[in-house]
């Protein structure tokens, strides 16, 4: 079972993490970003 601590240790793991979104247009948007410098529960700050 994968736990969320696995999940956490798998991103702090990674060099690069990529955000995607969808504008109100409809037209896609990705960001490349380097791994979080910060998490606290459910928050994330790149």
């Amino acid at each position: 079972m994968i736990t969320r601590e696995h999940l956490i240790n798998f991103i702090k793991k990674q060099k690069v993490s990529l955000l995607a979104s969808v504008d109100e247009a409809g037209f896609p948007n990705m960001k490349a970003m380097f791994v979080p410098s910060k998490i606290e529960g459910e928050l994330f700050l790149f």
